[in-house]
């Protein structure tokens, strides 16, 4: 089907000064260093981070300079509740879980230690939700020898809600897409923020590897259709995907074999998720040696085929500059969908799901609200 429409949004780049102090950098520090937009849009406060990133190597002062700033915002948060003050206090539970969640995302499981921070992250982000109205719903969607688990948080206006299936970044979790979650629900939509398999709690708690992304992608997401379509919250004729990174490419990957999608967005997918197995870079390998289980093959897949596969309406953002998406392969590849396809180039875009956050979610809450027959 011909490319319905291509959109070009140019951002700033990032300072250049700020850059070549990266490059004094070494190891995980110069890695939590390039991260930092990244951190940034997941509401990490530029305060907080301008110090202690630089401190962040070996792996045990990563972990030390991240747990210290959860303790730090789940103590305050603690005492905010304690004074009544719900607004600051929800605030502060979900810096609290997305420190906790940086401290635990770099350390390969099986380890105590990744256990118990992973348990701080999501002690706080269910306090989150409990100052949230109306509060999520924990389901454990059952998948192979354990669970998919993630928070259905309801629509705001209306139950039973459109649901967007919200899929996250290889080492990112349910705390880091709080604040998208946010805006979809004030969007008049449901969500369901879910870890996949290799993903924070489905290897960490039951050791799920993702062996063969291909294969498993389609079943877990069929699975977890099958388990929302049970759940009064959710308007199971109105169910849409969307994913970042890692996320997005399984989104791409799953999206062409679910039937009945109204539609499916993608912000910045990871073309070739394999180049982590030759990486250089600490953090990198780390990433996927945490979601593989420690692969030595790359994984076999065949992305555009799959792209082509897709019914439903598909809208795709990806950065002039990016290394794994870049603009310029999508023309191509969304005209060998089945539905209508629209893609958003964004100018001098490197990491879009970071660097232009404020313009690619807000502007996916929208499209989806628009397939999704939301006012």
């Amino acid at each position: 089907m011909p490319l319905r429409g291509e959109v070009q949004v140019q951002i700033p780049r990032f300072p250049i000064r700020y850059l070549r102090e990266v490059g004094k950098t070494e190891g995980l520090a110069r890695y939590a260093a390039l991260q930092l937009p990244r951190f940034l849009a997941a509401g990490g406060q530029w305060a907080d981070l301008a110090t202690a990133i630089g401190r962040m190597h070996p792996l045990d002062q990563w972990v030390a300079e991240w747990r210290k700033l959860g303790d730090t915002y789940s103590a305050g948060a603690q005492a905010l509740r304690s004074l009544a003050a719900w607004s600051a206090a929800r605030h502060a539970y979900a810096l609290a879980a997305l420190y906790y969640h940086y401290a635990h995302m770099l350390i390969v499981p099986p380890d105590a230690e990744r256990t118990r921070l992973l348990d701080r992250a999501m002690a706080a982000y269910e306090e989150v939700g409990s100052l949230s109205r109306p509060q999520p719903i924990r389901l454990e969607v059952p998948y192979s020898h354990g669970y998919l688990p993630g928070y259905l948080w309801p629509g705001i206006a209306h139950t039973p809600a459109p649901t967007v299936i919200l899929l996250h970044g290889g080492d990112s979790g349910k705390p880091e897409m709080l604040r998208w979650v946010d805006e979809f629900r004030h969007r008049g939509l449901g969500v369901f923020s879910v870890d996949m398999p290799g993903q924070a709690e489905t290897v960490t708690r039951w050791g799920l590897v993702m062996a063969a992304p291909a294969r498993e992608v389609p079943v877990a997401l069929h699975a977890i259709i099958d388990t929302l379509s049970q759940c009064s919250e959710v308007d199971s004729h109105r169910i849409a995907l969307a994913g970042e990174c890692f996320g997005a490419f399984m989104v791409l990957l799953g999206a062409g074999v679910l039937p009945d999608l109204r539609a499916v967005a993608v912000v910045a997918p990871r073309m070739e998720p394999n180049h982590n197995l030759h990486t250089d870079d600490e953090g990198g390998r780390r990433v996927w040696d945490i979601v593989t289980g420690g692969r030595t093959e790359p994984w076999e897949y065949d992305l555009p085929q799959a792209i082509a596969a897709v019914q439903a309406p598909l809208i795709v953002v990806a950065g002039e500059d990016d290394r794994s998406c870049p603009a310029r392969v999508w023309p191509e590849l969304l005209v060998r969908t089945g539905g209508p396809a629209e893609l958003v180039h964004v100018v001098g875009g490197v990491a879009v799901l970071t660097n232009a956050w404020v313009i690619s979610r807000p502007l996916i809450v929208d499209w989806l609200a628009r397939y999704l027959d939301v006012a």
